[in-house]
């Protein structure tokens, strides 16, 4: 469990250039270069099988599309809204993550 918690914040954070942050939610493309870079550390650190990387890659992509394509950049978010966002985000990243790894 702590291997696919290490593997959410490095891909979805380390990985993450500036770049892809303000561009995966206008073109979907972006969101899955973001997406590709983001299954990484779980090919690494959790000996994802291809079929776990692929429904990974596809539901993160589509997620971090539809989320940014819905608010923006973000910059209207202040203070707590902003930080609700992100986490709700960041939960159904890992909760989809779990379950998925749990295909073995």
């Amino acid at each position: 469990m702590m291997e696919q918690l290490l593997s959410h914040l490095i891909g979805d954070y380390v990985f993450l250039v500036p770049f892809l942050a303000k561009n995966k939610g206008k073109k979907f493309h972006w969101a899955l270069l973001h997406a590709l870079l983001y299954v990484i550390p779980f090919i690494l650190f959790c000996h994802a099988t291809l079929l776990q990387v692929a429904i990974i890659l596809i539901t993160h992509a589509i997620q971090d599309f539809w989320l940014w394509k819905t608010i923006g950049d973000g910059k209207h978010m202040n203070g707590i809204e902003g930080g609700i966002v992100i986490v709700q985000d960041n939960t159904l990243h890992m909760m989809l993550n779990y379950f998925v790894m749990m295909l073995r």
